[in-house]
This record gives C-alpha cells, structure tokens and sequence, in this order.
C-alpha cells in the first residue's frame, strides 16, 4: 500500500493528503491513538510541524523557495505513529528509527502493520468466542446469529403471516393445505378459549 508512493514528491499539503488517504483506508495502522481522548486522532499541521522540529522527520527540501517532501518523509511519519501507538514515547521513537534507510523504514513497517493486524484479528476472535458462548446460554445452540429471510403475508392490516424463504420453496400443495388448516383451527381454538375466559371474569 505505501509502496506506491515510493516516487512522491510534493508540499506539505500533498504529504498530508496522502496520509489522510492511508488513515481513511486503515486508522488502526496510520492514526495517531489518543489515550486522553480514547480514539484515533487523524494527521494535522501541528503534528508535522512538532516532528520536525523534534527531529523525528527531516527538513524539507527547499526548491525554488518551496518545501518539498518525498517518500521518506512520509515513511519516517508513520513509523513514528506505529512506535508512539505501541507505547514509546516521540523521543524513544526518533532514536529507533534514527539510522533506518528507505529500505529499513519499510521493512519495519511491514512488520509493524502485520503485528498490528495480528493483534486486531486476535481481538476480534476474542470477542466473537465470547459473544457465541453468550448466545449459546441464551438458547442459541449454532453460537452465531443466523440470518434468515422471511417472506410475510399481510392477509389483513392486522393479520400476517411469516414464512421462512427456503423452506417456502419446498412445500408442496399438500403442505400449503395443511398449514392453512392448521392455522384455521388454532384460530378458532383461540377464539373459543378468549371467550371462556371473558364469562368465567
């Protein structure tokens, strides 16, 4: 994915329209998390401008009176979010990736996000064993949620009737009779039992 931005060259603005882009694709690898705010934050000038002052990042390159960033930049910047999210603090981080080359960066990086995503993946299964066991007690024997179309008959504003989609294809007239009768006698089986229980009041 960073890759290929590998020939980037551009403003300030540029470099951080193309992280905007990365964090929008994946925030948990590109966005700085914030423990006082208990989210990711996205990239903003301040934080580009406090990491090269700090040295995290180089200099800008000035042509023609301008800044001009390229693909280091914007590899030095993410490696340094991937250390700040792991714990490390900006200092600790810069010296970490202090004498990395272009190569180096990406190396790290790849292995960054893929412990990242491990880490994710690993969560996600957590949570969903624990949900399937919570359904399993509640009577949900499968431990998932089972989706099912259901096609109603509205017969009246006040009558439907559901039928589960795959088993409506299987049902043959016999079967139709059948449920029809079915529901017929327990309707009036139903009625006759409200209006016992209306005279025994």
């Amino acid at each position: 994915m960073i890759t290929k931005f590998s020939n980037f060259r551009g403003s300030r603005k540029e470099l951080m329209s193309i992280i905007s882009t990365l964090e929008k694709e994946n925030p948990e690898n590109y966005k700085m998390y914030s423990k006082k705010y208990k989210k990711y934050l996205p990239v903003n000038l301040r934080r580009l401008q406090q990491f090269s002052e700090k040295g995290l990042i180089p200099n800008a390159e000035i042509v023609n009176k301008s800044y001009v960033y390229n693909f280091e930049h914007l590899l030095r910047y993410i490696a340094i979010m991937k250390l700040k999210n792991e714990g490390y603090t900006l200092i600790q981080s810069g010296k970490i990736i202090k004498d990395f080359d272009t190569q180096k960066l990406l190396e790290f990086l790849q292995n960054q996000i893929q412990k990242t995503k491990e880490l994710i993946d690993y969560k996600n299964t957590n949570k969903k064993n624990e949900i399937s066991e919570k359904l399993i007690k509640l009577g949900r024997d499968e431990g998932r949620v089972l989706r099912s179309q259901w096609i109603r008959f509205a017969i009246t504003k006040w009558c439907n009737c559901e039928v589960m989609n795959k088993e409506l294809k299987k049902l043959t007239e016999e079967d139709v009779n059948t449920l029809a009768e079915a529901f017929k006698e327990s309707l009036l089986d139903t009625i006759k039992l409200k209006h016992i229980e209306k005279h025994i009041r």
